[in-house]
């Protein structure tokens, strides 16, 4: 490859680092926000507790008919199921400190 002579573009707000307070550096990636690793493992073990006892329910009662079938199994399973598999995704991809 040629090299050139082109400035290389910046976002002006690069110019104006200086005026940010300490710890917001540019170059922070979005991964270093967000829920710790003792948070996910929080709601990993919440998730797992919802999961259970839906089936709890379910295996107590028996399967609901009707409406109730998709608010308690179907709303109920796709909040705690959501909230394992984007938990333990999130998780996953954590750098080992």
């Amino acid at each position: 490859m040629r090299e050139t002579n082109r400035p290389v573009k910046t976002c002006p707000l690069q110019k104006a680092v200086h005026l940010l307070p300490k710890g917001f550096e540019m170059g922070l990636v979005m991964q270093d926000y967000g829920p710790s690793r003792g948070e996910l493992w929080f709601r990993i073990a919440i998730a797992v507790l919802g999961l259970c006892l839906i089936a709890y329910v379910v295996g107590v009662r028996g399967v609901p008919s009707g409406p109730a079938l998709v608010e308690v199994v179907g709303f109920g399973g796709l909040f705690f199921g959501g909230t394992l598999y984007f938990a333990v995704r999130r998780l996953w991809k954590l750098p080992k400190d």
